[in-house]
């Protein structure tokens, strides 16, 4: 039990777990009245041991010493010892429920290579330690940046130098770009296409640039896809970020990150929330296992639909998309947006898939699918410049999704095929 728990926990939550498990002396048959003294102690000071955030573990045994010392000046006080007893019992009571729920915790942890990533031959070790630091790297205050470089403001991804994924002044890198080339493609798009989750020569952009007619024809792609972009935010990066030329392609991959509708009624148990994530409780949240399992229960947020939320931001995303278009045109490029898939638009999704959906409230499914509806009514609204692809993903043999947008290399292949074949298609890769 010991060999395990030092696997899994550091030495002090060590210490605490086995504290904890000297609360069992005090049940054992025919235990003296100091054994059961003593299990108690043992289970207090191990919930102190295991919880206690850093900042406030020398508080927390503070307090431990000065409710024991009390206890010990009261011990004649037959109603002080037996509150003290029933104190000690709650705590060592909590002290096992938290490290069964750490142990169930690590029991259902999924170790195995991710269904999206089976059969990578780039998925190793190496990757998956460098894709933690990634997303360790997307929740934090370098993600971004805002920049005006003289045309307008816009936000620019922070550096990421790693060895698979790499990001540079702003841009992610796309492999086998050609030294010298006559026109660009620019791709822009939120984090699918930023895609985090896939080495350099796996992302959209890089399939697209390693395409039969792209390189040859005189074609560099550029992916400047930001984490959480909006078409409008992919805007402002047209107008300060991309330097267009005329020649020039642009590819606008776009739908998740508008997505308008949804009304946040507050979490679950409002003062459950206020309470959890509270100054004094949330280092102790933080910490401890059963009050993140009860935080999931209790800040579940609490949906809600708005039509004129969805129409406004319908409207906001053609007006945004014109706009883009015209920034295009007036420097002499094209530009073709193209709708993207989601998981919630599977006819037929798999049993992995069903679990993975199952993870959002079915009004946030409803509310996806109805904005997807205006969507793709407004990409037949305008054939010549907007493509729908949403669909291209519904036949994939094995399923890419992460979640109900990101997707492995199994998703990006078939996006950069449908999106070379269109740009083939309109004859926009032709030499000129």
């Amino acid at each position: 039990m010991g060999a395990v728990a030092l696997v899994y926990l550091d030495s002090r939550q060590t210490v605490g777990a086995l504290c904890v498990a000297g609360l069992a002396t005090g049940f054992l048959p025919h235990a003296g009245e100091w054994r059961v003294r003593l299990g108690m102690l043992l289970g207090v000071t191990g919930l102190v041991l295991i919880v206690a955030p850093r900042t406030q573990f020398l508080p927390a045994v503070v307090l431990l010493v000065a409710v024991l010392g009390g206890g010990a000046v009261l011990a004649r006080s037959r109603v002080a010892v037996a509150m003290l007893v029933n104190v000690a019992v709650l705590c060592g009571l909590l002290g096992l429920v938290e490290g069964s729920v750490r142990i169930v915790s690590i029991l259902q942890e999924d170790r195995s290579v991710p269904i999206p990533y089976r059969g990578a031959a780039y998925y190793d070790g190496q990757f998956a330690l460098e894709r933690e630091r990634f997303i360790a790297f997307t929740g934090s205050d370098r993600l971004w940046s805002e920049r005006d470089d003289g045309s307008g403001p816009y936000r620019a991804n922070g550096a990421f130098d790693g060895t698979k994924i790499t990001i540079i002044d702003g841009v992610r890198t796309t492999s086998s770009q050609p030294a010298e080339w006559a026109h660009s493609i620019w791709m822009l798009g939120g984090s699918t296409m930023l895609s985090g989750e896939v080495p350099d020569p796996w992302t959209i952009p890089s399939l697209l640039q390693a395409a039969d007619g792209v390189a040859s024809h005189g074609f560099r792609v550029v992916n400047l896809g930001v984490n959480a972009a909006s078409v409008g935010g992919n805007l402002d990066q047209l107008r300060g970020q991309a330097k267009l030329q005329s020649g020039d392609v642009v590819v606008v991959y776009g739908g998740v990150n508008n997505v308008r509708g949804m009304v946040d009624e507050g979490a679950r148990w409002q003062l459950g929330h206020e309470m959890l994530t509270s100054r004094l409780v949330d280092p102790w949240r933080r910490r401890s296992q059963l009050l993140k399992w009860v935080g999931d229960v209790v800040n579940a947020p609490m949906l809600s639909y708005s039509e004129d939320e969805m129409q406004a931001g319908l409207e906001e995303l053609e007006s945004d998309l014109m706009a883009a278009r015209r920034v295009a045109m007036d420097a002499g490029a094209r530009l073709l947006f193209v709708l993207q898939p989601n998981l919630f638009l599977k006819a037929d999704p798999s049993g992995y898939e069903r679990n993975l959906a199952g993870r959002w409230q079915p009004i946030f499914r409803r509310i996806v699918e109805r904005n997807y509806d205006g969507f793709r009514a407004m990409t037949a609204r305008h054939p010549d410049w907007m493509v729908d692809v949403s669909g291209v993903l519904d036949d994939a043999p094995d399923s890419p999704y992460f979640d109900w947008m990101h997707v492995s290399h199994l998703g990006n292949e078939p996006v950069a095929g449908a999106i070379h074949a269109e740009l083939a298609r309109r004859g926009w890769l032709a030499d000129e």
